[in-house]
């Protein structure tokens, strides 16, 4: 028979996506201002994989990575991941991100 056991808490990662014309450090504040404090943080490079977000996004979007110094229990990801999606709209324009 198993047992029921707490989770171990685990790191918290985020890749961005940032159009031109958005501030990383914008980003990050918000971020920082809800999880915590971040202990890495990726250089910025150019999202230039595909060209499936430019319609919504432009062209020049980059990407970075990023974790938060606290740990947290995997059953919190579901409302990390939807505080996320939230956070996410308040930076689009005229309802593109």
């Amino acid at each position: 028979m198993g047992r029921i056991e707490r989770f171990e808490t685990e790191k918290l990662i985020a890749g961005i996506l940032l159009g031109a014309s958005v501030s990383r450090d914008e980003v990050l504040e918000t971020k920082r201002k809800e999880w915590g404090a971040v202990d890495y943080l990726s250089a910025e490079i150019p999202f230039n994989f595909t060209n499936y977000y430019d319609g919504e996004m432009g062209e020049g979007i980059r990407r970075s990575y990023l974790s938060f110094e606290r740990l947290r229990s995997p059953d919190e990801l579901g409302g990390i991941k939807n505080r996320s999606n939230s956070l996410e709209a308040c930076f689009e324009v005229d309802g593109k991100r």
